[in-house]
């Protein structure tokens, strides 16, 4: 099964290797998911660095969340939804 994020089409709004290296560790602090850190990586990529902070922050502050990683990635995917030429998966 394909998953959607991989056929994204966005934006790149940062091509640094270690910036995009030095987000994806502070999103593996909080959501500790190291399978996902492709994934991370991909988002780091596109998404502005105020949104990722966000995302993160929020995550950490709701004591409820019992998969961070999961949060992390509907948050990162609905952002994509919201702000990409053509969406997640068109």
């Amino acid at each position: 099964m394909e998953n959607s994020y991989q056929r994204c089409t966005v934006n790149t709004v940062r091509n640094n290797p270690a910036q995009v290296r030095y987000l994806v560790e502070e999103i593996l602090k909080v959501c500790g998911d190291r399978r996902s850190a492709r994934f991370y990586g991909q988002v780091a990529t596109a998404l502005p660095d105020e949104a990722i902070f966000r995302f993160l922050s929020e995550i950490r502050q709701d004591e409820t969340i019992k998969n961070r990683g999961a949060v992390f990635t509907t948050k990162a995917k609905d952002y994509l939804d919201r702000h990409s030429k053509n969406g997640v998966g068109h």
